[in-house]
């Protein structure tokens, strides 16, 4: 049997590409899906995107202890009285998170070939390993994110926590007082779009989306015209409303041979879509699913696909090379956070003449 944890709608993709890569079938696959609100943006994209013909089982988990919590569960008013007492609280939330994920486990009775990973430093996907002991373990690409994850796993070399670290007595407690078997993976394999450097031990499957690229030939093109990926980063609070709709039309100017489309990120509010829309006069898209299971799904094709320093990017440089023009437009530093500078990093050192990092300081308006 093989398991896949997962927690964002993109990872459900690269599922499906692990599937066809290593030839396993429905009846030998099992989905565990990490949520934090069963009604939240997330899950609805999984409701849209799942085909459960694809699945022996599809097991629905709380991403974490805090979203496990269900108060209406406790009936009598006393004993909700006493575990809201904060630190017996906590320990009661573990416990309770704990016997969610082995409720899971439990029903899991073959023996596991291989695990698929979102995340492997997320305490609930090392639970499942340890507990379930695959004979394989591997890591899949939630985004760019998968370059943190090799990193801090070179720089700490898979280092023994020493007794008077924080995190060596959490994970102490963790596994001796509540069952919570956190211990590090020794070896994992990533399944992975980027040119990662690993550690000794490691190793990388390259994820070229061969799957999708046995779908595309069929899906309409769209030439002259270039989509443009948003990110709510106005929400996040890492720009202000100006500056960001001033990087936007900064991008459409660059692009002004091109009909510039917005695919606004899921995150992005409707209030600020609008206003973008209204204030630039730009054309709105909105696939209501990652774009890489859209065009799964046969959805179009343009000749440019732009963005400041979203995982998309790489992921349609993997699917389509050379065949359309990828453009990453980087921001001012102080409107980006260290993680965003490392994957423009990135792109800058694996950049070609159709994988471009353009500067917006070179992009001049016309007004």
């Amino acid at each position: 049997m093989n398991i896949f944890l997962m927690r964002s709608p993109f990872c459900y993709l690269n599922a499906l590409e692990a599937k066809h890569y290593f030839d396993i079938p429905p009846e030998r696959s099992i989905m565990i899906i990490f949520y934090e609100n069963l009604n939240d943006i997330d899950m609805k994209h999984f409701k849209k995107i799942i085909n459960k013909k694809h699945w022996k089982k599809i097991f629905y988990v709380p991403k974490n202890v805090s979203s496990s919590k269900e108060k209406n569960e406790i009936k009598n008013k006393f004993l909700r009285k006493i575990i809201s007492f904060r630190p017996l609280q906590k320990i009661i939330n573990i416990l309770y998170y704990i016997r969610k994920l082995n409720t899971v486990i439990s029903s899991i009775n073959n023996a596991i070939d291989k695990i698929f990973l979102q995340s492997l430093y997320e305490y609930s996907s090392l639970h499942f390993v340890n507990t379930l002991k695959p004979k394989k373990i591997y890591n899949m690409d939630e985004g760019a994110r998968i370059l943190h994850i090799s990193q801090v796993r070179r720089e700490s070399n898979e280092k023994k926590y020493k007794f008077f670290e924080k995190e060596y007595f959490k994970k102490l407690a963790c596994n001796y007082l509540f069952g919570y078997h956190v211990k590090d993976i020794r070896e994992i394999t990533y399944f992975t779009a980027y040119n990662l450097i690993v550690n000794k031990g490691d190793s990388i499957i390259q994820n070229k989306y061969i799957k999708i690229g046995e779908k595309i030939s069929n899906n309409p093109r769209m030439p002259k015209t270039a989509f443009f990926f948003g990110t709510p980063a106005v929400e996040g609070r890492s720009m202000s409303k100006d500056i960001y709709f001033m990087y936007i039309e900064k991008a459409k100017t660059y692009l002004a041979d091109y009909d510039f489309i917005y695919i606004p990120h899921r995150g992005e509010s409707v209030k600020n879509i609008n206003r973008l829309k209204n204030k630039l006069g730009i054309k709105i898209f909105n696939f209501s699913m990652p774009y890489e299971f859209r065009i799964y799904t046969g959805g179009p094709i343009p000749e440019v696909i732009a963005s400041f320093s979203s995982s998309v990017l790489q992921n349609c440089y993997a699917i389509f090379g050379d065949e359309i023009k990828i453009i990453s437009f980087y921001t001012k530093s102080k409107h980006v956070n260290k993680w965003a500078e490392k994957v423009y990093d990135y792109f800058k050192a694996n950049s070609n003449t159709n994988f471009k990092v353009v500067d917006f300081i070179s992009v001049k308006l016309s007004r």
